[in-house]
């Protein structure tokens, strides 16, 4: 499964947010060429590229025209972005046409059992002691962490089994789109 989406392709609008960075690792790990785009290089940017991400920091529409020629790309974007950001109307003027981050990991986890969790504060804790309890009791679950999990050194854990601990952000009402198992 590790390869599962070789061949796959994927661009993410907004790469170096802490949510759309997990998903990218997630499609990465995954053996899918990765390509994104944000305002600025950081930590989290610079550790992609390491990973094999593909990532520009100027609005390019050049670089969307080229990328839109990709066979089956999915582009992903993230809704801190602002409408009018170009390379975002470029596509969904021309297509493939954009989804938000948080139908995308709904697309990702659709057949996992999820544990999603909820509330105004302390997900990213939560949600990282999920995460280690149930590796640590040899459930191998994947995870998409609002932060850097320090005994992971990641904001994603990636598994062979179906079952995804997140958060369920309540930004942009986000949470709606997931059908979680256990919350």
């Amino acid at each position: 499964m590790r390869g599962g989406l070789k061949g796959r392709k994927y661009y993410f609008l907004g790469i170096g947010g802490i949510g759309m960075s997990a998903l990218a690792r997630h499609v990465l790990n995954r053996g899918a060429e990765v390509y994104g785009y944000d305002l600025k290089e950081s930590d989290i940017t610079r550790a992609l590229v390491k990973e094999g991400a593909h990532i520009h920091y100027n609005i390019d529409i050049e670089t969307a025209r080229q990328l839109s020629s990709l066979r089956g790309l999915k582009v992903i974007y993230t809704p801190a972005l602002p409408n009018n950001h170009r390379e975002l109307k470029f596509f969904r003027e021309n297509g493939p046409l954009p989804i938000k981050r948080a139908q995308f990991l709904a697309e990702v986890t659709r057949k996992h059992e999820v544990i999603a969790v909820a509330g105004t504060h302390g997900k990213t804790t939560i949600s990282s002691m999920i995460t280690h309890i149930f590796s640590e009791a040899g459930e191998d679950p994947n995870a998409f962490l609002g932060g850097i999990a320090v005994n992971l050194n990641s904001n994603h854990r990636l598994s062979e089994k179906s079952l995804s601990i997140l958060e369920a952000d309540e930004y942009d009402r986000s949470f709606l789109r997931l059908s979680p198992d256990f919350a």
